[in-house]
């Protein structure tokens, strides 16, 4: 089974979720912060190839609205400030690779942290090399503060992105690299001049208020581009490996569970919980209308006894392998 860091994000956050996304394959309109992220990933792209004056022409290219375009230009120039990290060419297991948005499929055969088998599949932002050290860059965009004592920092640390970043990185190159995530603050999300819109109840027209953004971008009263580098040890790691084999485990049980209601003539849904702490994250979960209903006593009857199968079923292939 192959399963990708956000795969398993998605499903810690919310198995049913998870069901939807992946098993029932619901794509709802994407959300317009993560469109304009998306557009900025592929913009700073173009800047690694081109520079900054392509990456701002591309941004017309984009299904932006002029406010977004102007936003996107104050974002690219002020990362244009940050000494620059070029993309590196890096000798792998399987020979040498290089460029951004790099694709990996790392299978993990099992350890003494655990015996299950799966493939980590992904993608990397960005290869880069200083001193000879290996680095794994990730960009992200962001409403919240990003100074260096910043919560946003110390809650990014806490990604499982991070370790598992370190341990593919070790598969690949032979060593841990490090882990560096280069962050852009979006303008809007700052509540003071010259970053909000309006002036004395006027809203600034968008080209005059990339005018006023521009003016401060070589010395902005807020840190708006920002790029922080972790280390990982390896017992961190090794947490990591642990819990993504458990959510490998897991998903497999409920896809059991899945099969058994399919029979039954009852709808998958049921075999995936829900966290309803998470149903207004990010805005409001999508899925929230198909969430809609409880397992009736006759499902969790059902349920229960597709534990019971997959618990018999796990028991007696544990004996079989014990006895070879």
């Amino acid at each position: 089974m192959e399963l990708s860091i956000s795969r398993a994000n998605r499903f810690r956050d919310c198995p049913r979720n998870y069901f939807w996304h992946y098993i029932a394959r619901l794509r709802p309109a994407q959300a317009p912060w993560l469109k304009f992220g998306s557009a900025i990933d592929s913009l700073l792209e173009v800047y690694d190839s081109y520079g900054l004056q392509a990456a701002i022409e591309a941004i017309k290219t984009y299904e932006l609205t002029d406010y977004e375009s102007a936003e996107a230009t104050f974002m690219l120039t002020a990362y244009s400030k940050l000494e620059s990290m070029p993309t590196a060419t890096i000798k792998t297991n399987e020979g040498f690779v290089s460029g951004n948005h790099f694709k990996f499929n790392v299978k993990f055969t099992g350890d003494e942290v655990s015996d299950n088998t799966f493939n980590i599949i992904g993608e990397f932002d960005k290869l880069a090399k200083t001193e000879g050290i290996p680095k794994i860059v990730e960009r992200k965009t962001t409403n919240d503060a990003i100074e260096p004592n910043s919560a946003y920092w110390k809650k990014l640390s806490l990604n499982p992105q991070i370790c598992a970043y370190a341990w593919i990185g070790n598969k690949l190159f032979g060593s841990y690299p490090k882990i560096v995530y280069e962050v852009l603050r979006k303008p809007h999300g700052v509540a003071r001049k010259p970053f909000i819109k309006e002036v004395k109840g006027n809203k600034l027209l968008p080209q005059e208020w990339l005018q006023a953004l521009l003016e401060v971008v070589d010395a902005p009263p807020v840190t708006m581009v920002a790029r922080h580098e972790f280390s990982v040890d390896e017992e961190a790691i090794n947490n990591f490996i642990s819990t993504h084999a458990e959510v490998h485990e897991l998903i497999e049980r409920y896809m059991v569970k899945s099969d058994v209601l399919t029979k039954k003539e009852i709808h998958q849904k049921y075999a995936w919980p829900i966290n309803t702490n998470s149903c207004d994250n990010y805005g409001g979960c999508p899925y929230r209308a198909d969430c809609e209903g409880k397992c009736s006593a006759e499902q969790m009857e059902t349920l229960t006894v597709a534990d019971s199968s997959r618990e018999t079923s796990s028991a007696s292939e544990s004996k079989v392998s014990t006895g070879h």
